[in-house]
Parts: C-alpha cells; sequence; structure tokens
C-alpha cells in the first residue's frame, strides 16, 4: 500500500470559500496533496485540487518539489520511499 510522505520544509497555501490556510506538504508517489482537516487533497493543474471546493494558491520553494506554475500539475521529485 502507498501510504501519505511529508515533504520536508514545504508548505501550500490553500483557499476554501475566501479563507486562507497554511498547509503541510505530502506526497503519495509522484503525486502532491494538501492536508486538508483530517485528510488530504490532491493538487493539480490551474490551482485546483481533487475537492471542488478548495484550490490551491501558493507552495513554498523545496527542491523536491517541481512547481513550473500552477498551470500544470506539479510534482515530487525527491525520494520515494519503500513501502
Amino acid at each position: 500500500m502507498k501510504l501519505f510522505h511529508e515533504v520536508i520544509d514545504a508548505q501550500v497555501i490553500t483557499c476554501v470559500k475566501g479563507v486562507y490556510r497554511q498547509a503541510k506538504l505530502y506526497h503519495r508517489d509522484c503525486d502532491l496533496f494538501a492536508r486538508y482537516g483530517s485528510g488530504f487533497v490532491r493538487l493539480t493543474g490551474y490551482g485546483g485540487t481533487s475537492s471542488t471546493g478548495v484550490r490551491w494558491v501558493d507552495i513554498s520553494d523545496s527542491p523536491f518539489v517541481q512547481n513550473n506554475s500552477n498551470k500544470t500539475t506539479p510534482i515530487y521529485t525527491g525520494q520515494i520511499a519503500d513501502e
């Protein structure tokens, strides 16, 4: 089973109904996720997420995250842990 792993020293800003929150950034394989409540939302292109009411605004700089702009889906480029 593939689990969620924290991207060290990386944060993401999310927005829900005009309320901005800073959240920890996680990866599962190459996909990136933001911590949201007791779960996670997957980050997609154009600032979208796997939850229609949540969007992401910015990701902190990290050597393990490839994010050319918020138009493309950001990906994790660090080492993937063995499960």
